[in-house]
C-alpha cells in the first residue's frame, strides 16, 4: 500500500455533519510559540483525545460525490472508540496549514491530499500492515510529525488491531485487502455486496414495521454483507445473531441467509416494542444499542439518565452521555446490570444511524437490489 493511510482517507469528513459526528470542532489559531514535543501513544490516552488536522480546501475539494473511503473514517473512529479517547478535529485554512498544526504541536496527525507530500518532517501513518497487503487507491494521506515515530508505529497496522481487539476479521477483509477483491466503489458502501442480499432483506422485513434499509445498515456494521461470518462468541451470519436468539424467536436454525434475517429481525422487532413510547429516532438507537448490549443495559442507562435529569427518553440529550457511564464504578455499581461497553454502544449507534441515512438517501423504501448501486 502506498503511503496512503486507509486508517485516514477521510474522504467522509467532506461535509461539516461528519466532523462534528466524529467529535468536538476545535478552532484554529496560530499558535504563538511552538508547542510541539514528541506525541506518543500514553500522551493520547492520557489526554482522552486524538487531534487531526485537516484543511477548509480539502473539504471543499472533496465534497460529493459519496466515496466508499466513508470506511476509511469509520475505521479511525472505530480505532479511537476502541483506542477509548474521542476523535478531535481542527479546521484550518489550508492543507499547508494542517501540516503547520501537526508540527507546532497543537494536532497529532493531519489529514492531507496525497499531493501535499508533506515536507520531510512528518512520518506517514498506514492502516494495513505489511507491504503484502495491497489497499484500494484512495485520495488522503494522514502523516504525524517526524519527532513522533511512537505514535506513528503505533497508527500503522491500525485496521488489524482494530480487528484483533474486536475479534472480527471482517474489518481488516474491508479495509486492507487487494483492490481484486474489495475495490473503490462510486455508489453505495458495500454496493455490490448489498445488492446480493437487498431483495432478500426487504421481503425478509416486510410486516416487521422495520425499514429494510436499516436493516441494511445494521448489517453493514455487523457482518459487512458475509453470509458466513462467525464470532468468536459464536454470533452467526450476516445479522451476527446469538445462538440463544434464535430459540427465543421460535426460529430453530439460523444456516442460511433467509433464517438468520427471520431470527434476527424478529428479535429486533421485539426490541423495538421495548421502547414504543419513545420518539421513533430515539427508538431505533435505543434498538441498536440493546442490539449490542441487551436490553438490560439499555434501561439501566434510561434509569441513570433519569436520576441526572437528562432525558431517558432520548438518545441525543440521554443515553447517548449515560451509557458511557456504565464503564464508571461509581455508576454501573449502582444499576441494576452493572458494567457495559457503553462508550462502544454510542459509537456502535451512531455509526449505523450515519449508515442508515446514506443508504434512505440513495435508496428507495419499497425496492431491494434494483435501486442498488456500487461497486463494494
Amino acid at each position: 500500500m502506498r503511503s496512503l493511510s486507509r486508517i485516514a482517507s477521510l474522504a467522509v469528513l467532506l461535509s461539516t455533519l461528519w466532523i462534528v459526528h466524529a467529535g468536538s470542532q476545535a478552532a484554529f489559531e496560530k499558535p504563538e510559540r511552538p508547542l510541539r514535543g514528541p506525541v506518543d501513544p500514553d500522551a493520547i490516552r492520557q489526554r482522552g483525545s486524538i487531534r487531526y488536522s485537516i484543511s477548509a480546501d480539502t473539504i471543499r475539494r472533496f465534497q460529493a460525490p459519496l466515496e466508499p473511503a466513508d470506511f476509511d473514517y469509520e475505521l479511525l473512529d472505530r480505532f479511537a472508540s476502541e483506542f477509548g479517547v474521542e476523535l478531535v478535529a481542527i479546521t484550518v485554512p489550508t492543507d499547508e496549514d494542517a501540516l503547520s498544526v501537526v508540527r507546532s504541536g497543537r494536532a497529532d496527525l493531519a489529514i492531507v491530499p496525497t499531493s501535499a507530500n508533506g515536507h520531510g518532517q512528518e512520518i506517514p501513518a498506514r492502516a494495513c500492515p505489511g507491504p503484502e497487503v495491497i489497499g484500494a487507491e484512495g485520495r488522503l494521506d494522514a502523516y504525524v510529525s517526524g519527532d513522533s515515530p511512537a505514535l506513528a508505529s503505533f497508527l500503522d497496522g491500525s485496521a488489524r488491531r482494530v480487528s484483533d481487539f474486536t475479534l472480527d476479521e471482517t474489518i481488516f477483509r474491508s479495509y486492507c485487502k487487494s483492490p481484486s477483491r474489495i475495490r473503490m466503489a462510486a455508489g453505495l458502501p458495500f454496493g455490490r455486496r448489498l445488492a446480493r442480499y437487498a431483495d432478500l432483506i426487504a421481503r425478509s422485513a416486510e410486516g416487521s414495521g422495520l425499514d429494510w434499509r436499516f436493516v441494511a445498515a445494521l448489517i453493514s456494521e455487523e457482518s459487512g454483507f458475509e453470509e458466513s461470518a462467525v464470532s468468536s462468541a459464536g454470533a452467526q451470519g450476516l445479522m451476527q445473531v446469538m445462538p440463544p436468539i434464535p430459540g427465543e424467536m421460535g426460529i430453530t436454525t439460523t444456516e442460511g441467509a433467509e433464517s438468520n434475517l427471520r431470527a434476527g429481525i424478529r428479535y429486533l422487532s421485539r426490541l423495538t416494542d421495548q421502547f414504543s413510547e419513545v420518539h421513533p429516532d430515539d427508538r431505533l438507537a435505543m434498538v441498536l444499542a440493546s442490539y449490542l448490549v441487551g436490553p438490560g443495559h439499555v434501561i439501566d442507562a434510561r434509569n441513570l439518565a433519569a436520576g441526572l435529569g437528562l432525558s431517558s427518553r432520548s438518545w441525543r440529550r440521554g443515553l447517548e452521555e449515560t451509557l458511557p457511564l456504565l464503564e464508571d464504578p461509581r455508576f454501573y455499581e449502582r444499576t441494576r446490570l452493572g458494567f457495559a461497553q457503553g462508550r462502544r454502544a454510542v459509537a456502535y449507534v451512531n455509526r449505523i444511524l450515519e449508515r442508515y441515512e446514506i443508504y434512505r438517501r440513495y435508496l428507495t423504501a419499497d425496492l431491494g437490489a434494483g435501486s442498488v448501486r456500487g461497486d463494494i
